[in-house]
């Protein structure tokens, strides 16, 4: 799972990284492309957030990667982060990672 930032990796835990903000660099796409098959974004839900989320998905869909956005049913103004251990265990489970 791909986050926004390191609170959120924190939070989360196992099986998550953070690209320390919305923007993503050709270092971390490299770095995501030669380790995982499959990957989901959980950035906030804030519309730039999403829409950067959405780039990124491209560019690594377009390097044979199964990227996809996960919407946890989060309301607009919160954060991953924020999330509740339950809520984290059924997202992970739901996602079987």
């Amino acid at each position: 799972m791909v986050t926004e930032g390191p609170l959120d990796v924190v939070r989360i835990g196992d099986n998550c990284i953070g690209t320390f903000g919305i923007s993503f660099t050709s270092e971390q796409v490299r770095f995501i492309v030669s380790r995982w098959t499959d990957v989901f974004f959980l950035y906030d839900k804030e519309p730039r957030a999403q829409i950067q989320a959405e780039k990124f998905c491209n560019e690594l869909s377009a390097l044979n990667v199964n990227a996809c956005i996960v919407d946890a049913g989060l309301p607009d103004d919160s954060d991953p982060g924020k999330m509740s251990f339950f809520e984290i265990m059924e997202l992970k489970r739901y996602l079987n990672i």
